[in-house]
């Protein structure tokens, strides 16, 4: 007599390691290479599926998600324009090291190399985009892969990991009672589990010697500054102890853009962001320094615009053995990748810090450098004109509004935006307090990001107020992933500044190009039309903001009602 138990599916498999890793969200689009594993997940008990409308939505929303949740994004779609559609989304993920696992549909094994319908050379394609890739070639290799695929997508510097999912592989079956002795022996990752996101355990790699040497560079120094990069938020104690070095021993901080809020811009040592839309006092700091500790930062070119010309003066110190410059990052290609550094040392920034600080000088005030910070900040502080006599509506006026009003907030917030100069006002403008906080495509500047990731961030996040602050122009890269928030019920709030152009873009047309602006103007539809039209409810804001306090009150508000949210605000006349 043969054995009863139903044989299990490479689909079925590919449902159960989901649940056994813990997965507790998915983003995805079907198609034939990948409708076996969507009939497998149908109404699945174990995680959330959200149905964007366009592939590349799917992949910001995990993004977001990743970046809100604290562990792998995933997402599910199928083969050729399926796949090729999630390019931006992965190479984004890779520069702005954000862990997702993205799993892609192929044709039949037997099919490859015939141009079949929707065949891809997926690992051409990806392998210069992402962090790692996987073929599965048979279904007893699908639960391994999976896990290794997530373990590698966390592990060191977080990052993108493509697995390809030929078709064949979702219906092949083997006998279950053995497929579940091999799940079970498998070393899954556990939600709270370092190698999840983050450095794994024990691969710290950081001399004594090194340790000492960097303790007394900061004991010695009297004009020293914090560089802080997204090294430190993704490190599982970064913020802790950046927060405690600066403290311990009287030293400003200034942040990166994707690290805003590592170190509470409250503090009277924090500078803001550095680099070519940071704050003047950030940047004069830097070039006034004797030491310069660069942490989880790789100083790419919005940081450091002229290389032989950055921290000079530490660099210069360095020359003369009083202190210099010191880097520490997870990702040793991203050392003396740009500037030169005293002490560089390959290794989790929290760890690091933890190390040295037992060794370090006290210190409780350096009045003469911090009162230089204070002069700077009174000096040079950012600031805006009013156009049109006080009756146009100014993007800076809205955030200033909007900071007001989130001051009071007593839930989480999760800032987004999409990418362009509303991306940067809303760095000047919001007062950044906590890490995490911001969600932006920071590396590769994609535009369309703000939207779908906010969704992704709200998904992980149910408690958060989720806000995305958007450009018209790049709102209208994503646009269509407001029916998907609508259809999900994923309550996130939309500001769109509109002004009807790319204005980064008119910005350097202006500045370069004598005024010629070359295809850079765009009509845009009825943007509270077009939400009502996709049951989300909206509003005009076309006046001086100040009258407007109560809009913004209640956009913050409001919740979800199906067809009658996420509320979205659109900003005219700037």
């Amino acid at each position: 007599m043969g054995s009863s138990i139903k044989p299990i599916t490479g689909a079925e498999i590919f449902h159960e390691m989901l649940h056994r890793l813990a997965v507790k969200a998915v983003f995805g689009y079907n198609g034939a290479a990948v409708v076996a594993i969507f009939d497998a997940i149908y109404q699945s008990p174990y995680f959330t599926f959200v149905l964007p409308r366009h592939e590349q939505g799917a992949g910001h929303m995990a993004q977001g998600y990743a970046r809100a949740a604290q562990r792998p994004g995933v997402v599910l779609v199928t083969s050729g324009p399926g796949t090729s559609n999630m390019v931006t989304p992965v190479l984004d993920a890779a520069m702005d090291s954000t862990p997702l696992v993205v799993f892609c549909g192929q044709v039949s094994q037997q099919d490859l190399g015939t141009n079949a319908f929707q065949e891809i050379p997926t690992e051409q394609i990806m392998r210069p985009c992402a962090k790692a890739g996987f073929t599965v070639t048979s279904v007893e290799a699908l639960p391994f892969i999976m896990v290794e695929a997530f373990r590698t997508a966390g592990r060191g510097r977080p990052g993108p990991v493509v697995v390809v999912l030929p078709r064949d592989i979702s219906t092949a079956s083997l006998d279950r009672s053995e497929m579940h002795r091999a799940m079970m022996s498998l070393p899954l990752p556990l939600p709270g589990e370092p190698s999840v996101w983050g450095e794994a355990p024990g691969t710290l790699r950081m001399t004594d010697e090194q340790v000492a040497t960097i303790a007394e560079m900061i004991s010695q120094s009297e004009r020293p500054v914090i560089l802080a990069g997204q090294g430190v938020v993704l490190s599982p104690r970064g913020a802790e102890m950046v927060n405690e070095l600066a403290q311990t021993a009287t030293i400003p901080v200034t942040t990166t853009l994707p690290a805003l809020g590592c170190f509470n811009e409250e503090d009277p040592k924090s500078l803001g962001m550095v680099g070519q839309y940071g704050s003047a006092a950030a940047n004069l700091a830097i070039q006034e320094a004797d030491l310069l500790l660069v942490l989880g930062a790789r100083l790419d070119d919005r940081v450091v615009r002229t290389p032989k010309a950055f921290a000079l003066k530490a660099r210069n110190s360095l020359l003369a053995e009083r202190v210099g410059v010191v880097q520490i990052n997870i990702h040793e290609p991203h050392l003396n990748h740009v500037i030169p550094a005293g002490e560089a040392v390959a290794c989790d920034v929290g760890d690091a810090i933890s190390r040295v600080l037992p060794q370090v000088y006290r210190r409780s005030s350096r009045p003469g450098w911090m009162g230089q910070q204070s002069t700077w900040k009174g000096l040079y502080p950012f600031k805006y004109e009013q156009e049109d006599g006080g009756e146009q509506i100014m993007p800076q006026a809205v955030l200033e509004e909007l900071d007001r009003q989130l001051q009071g907030q007593s839930r989480p917030v999760i800032i987004t935006t999409g990418v362009g100069r509303h991306q940067m006002w809303a760095t000047q403008f919001l007062r950044w307090t906590r890490q995490r906080k911001i969600i932006t495509s920071g590396s590769l500047g994609t535009m369309g990001f703000g939207l779908p990731a906010a969704i992704g961030a709200k998904v992980a996040r149910p408690d958060a107020l989720v806000i995305d602050l958007d450009g018209d122009a790049s709102f209208c890269m994503t646009m269509e992933e407001l029916l998907s928030a609508s259809q999900a019920g994923v309550d996130v709030k939309v500001v769109i500044f509109n002004n009807q152009e790319q204005g980064m873009v008119t910005e350097w047309q202006s500045t370069n190009c004598d005024k010629r602006y070359s295809h850079s103007h765009q009509s845009n539809p009825r943007f509270d039309a077009l939400a009502e039209a996709m049951g989300v409810q909206a509003r005009i804001c076309s006046s001086i903001i100040g009258g407007n306090a109560e809009l913004y009150r209640e956009l913050l508000q409001s919740s979800f009602r199906r067809f009658d949210s996420p509320p979205v605000d659109e900003s005219y006349g700037m």
